[in-house]
């Protein structure tokens, strides 16, 4: 399953991102295990979410 693209702005504050089912476990860069995406430069970024259910790739920033 694919999420939904997001855009954000240089300047944006940290985005938390939430997944479900909840539980699981964010990774990627600038993102915490509990899905907080602090920006880490320009470009595009691919996060992963991972649950005992199922993983949900896609979550693109740029």
């Amino acid at each position: 399953m694919r999420g939904a693209d997001l855009s954000v702005c240089e300047d944006t504050n940290a985005v938390q991102l939430n997944g479900i089912p909840a539980g699981g476990v964010w990774t990627g860069n600038g993102i915490s295990n509990g899905g907080l995406y602090t920006l880490t430069g320009i470009g595009s970024f691919d996060f992963m979410y991972t649950s005992g259910y199922w993983q949900l790739p896609g979550y693109r920033y740029s």
